[in-house]
Parts: structure tokens; sequence; C-alpha cells
């Protein structure tokens, strides 16, 4: 086998291990995204049934079958919708919310941020915070794994920011794919210019939950990738916290 020929196949294996790894992370985010209720804290009032209660008439009404759903918000009384990616489903999320800031509910979207702005920005109103993937900042890398150049994703962010939105950026940790220093600093230096809209950044190391349920829908073989270390996360924590980030390892 010629060199050129070893080359090739040697980038193909690469370009395989790291489609594997972002579906295994896309299948956990999906097996996680279960309809969860929310903690009653709020004493006789017991607004957790009233926001599923609302959850189900609102999809009931627009005809909604699945592809979303609402969990307990991480900052405490509150709600997370999902996906999926629930700005396909706009006006549903916005419905909702609506609903829940007449409650006084804290909203929060859980989203890739590949939208068209004038579809982001229906949610402005009703949303608290945005739970917002950075997966590369090289929009042709990040192109060939995720399939959507990532231009229009940081465009919304910057939007976001700008018009006083608060975001809690997320950034999947992915071994052959966005864990080298070079785009670990420039999704930090990203982050930067988005000021005091960065409530937090969230590392997420990578792992291969998702390796069976990709068993189950393709004849290919799974090629795993590595977990990364404790050791390498708190090296990537570091590194964004150079830049005045506050940073945590999910």
């Amino acid at each position: 086998m010629s060199e050129q020929k070893k080359l090739t196949k040697q980038n193909n294996i690469l370009w395989i291990i790291v489609a594997v790894v972002v579906i295994a992370f896309c299948a956990y985010s999906f097996l996680t995204s279960d309809l969860e209720h929310i903690e009653d804290t709020n004493g006789p009032d017991n607004y957790n049934l009233q926001v599923i209660n609302d959850f189900d008439i609102i999809a009931g009404d627009m005809g909604m079958t699945g592809g979303i759903s609402i969990k307990k918000d991480l900052v405490g009384d509150g709600i997370t919708i999902s996906g999926g990616e629930a700005l396909c489903q706009v006006d549903f999320v916005v419905e909702v919310f609506k609903r829940m800031k007449e409650k006084g509910v804290h909203t929060a979207l859980d989203t890739s941020g590949f939208a068209q702005w004038d579809t982001v920005v229906k949610t402005m109103p009703y949303t608290d915070l945005y739970l917002y993937d950075i997966k590369h900042m090289d929009s042709e890398k990040h192109n060939a794994v995720v399939k959507v150049p990532n231009e229009q994703i940081l465009a919304n962010a910057k939007l976001l920011a700008e018009n006083g939105k608060k975001l809690q950026i997320r950034v999947p940790v992915i071994p052959l794919f966005n864990d080298d220093e070079e785009n670990i600093r420039a999704t930090a230096e990203f982050c930067r210019e988005l000021g005091d809209a960065v409530s937090v950044v969230q590392l997420l190391p990578y792992h291969n939950l998702g390796v069976m349920k990709y068993l189950r829908i393709s004849d290919e073989k799974a090629v795993e990738a590595t977990p990364p270390s404790d050791e390498f996360m708190q090296k990537m924590k570091k590194i964004m916290e150079e830049y005045g980030l506050p940073v945590t390892i999910h």
C-alpha cells in the first residue's frame, strides 16, 4: 500500500472516530432529556403539577407529538426546555415560557444555537437563561462532523449577549475533535468577548454511554474514543480560567 493510501485510510479512520464520539454525545443528551417533575419548593401552591399540566395542554392544543422535553431547572425553581433542538418548534417554546413567566417561574432554553436570528429573538422576552452549546470554533471542522457550519451559532450568541441575555456555555470535550489546546483557548477567548452575559462555562467530558445505542441503530462497528482523564479536564479548566471565566466540569 502506498504512503498516500495509508495516509488517506488513517484520515478516514480519524473522522469515523470523531463522528462516533459526536453520535454518542448526542445519544446521551437525548436519553437524558426525558420528562422530569420539578421539585416542589413552593409549598401548597405546588406549581410542579401546574407546569406539567400546562405543558401537556399546550402540546395537545398545538398538535405536538414529541421531540421536545421539559425538565427541572438546574438553577432552582424553574424549568428547562430541551430537545432535539427546541428552536425547531419555537412557537411552542414561546407559549410554554409565556405561561411560566406569568406564574413567576424561571425559564431556561437548552439549544445548539443553530437557528435564524428572527427565530431566536422570539424567545427572548420569556427566556431567563440560555444553555448554549459551543462544539468547535473552527467552522470547517464543525461542519465536517456536526454537518452544519458554526457562523450562525456564534453570531446568535453574540446577539443574545448584546441584548442582555444570560448564557450558560456548554463545551463537550471530545477526543480527536475539539480537545486540543488551540480550540479550547479560542473558545475561551470567544466566551470572554461575550462579557457578563456568560454566567458559567461548563466543560462536559466525553463518555461512551451512547455506544450501545449506536450499535442498535447501525450495522457498522462503533469506534470508541477514550474519555478524557480527570487530570486532562482539570488542565482544560485551568486554561479557560486564565481568561477570567467561571468554569466548571459537569
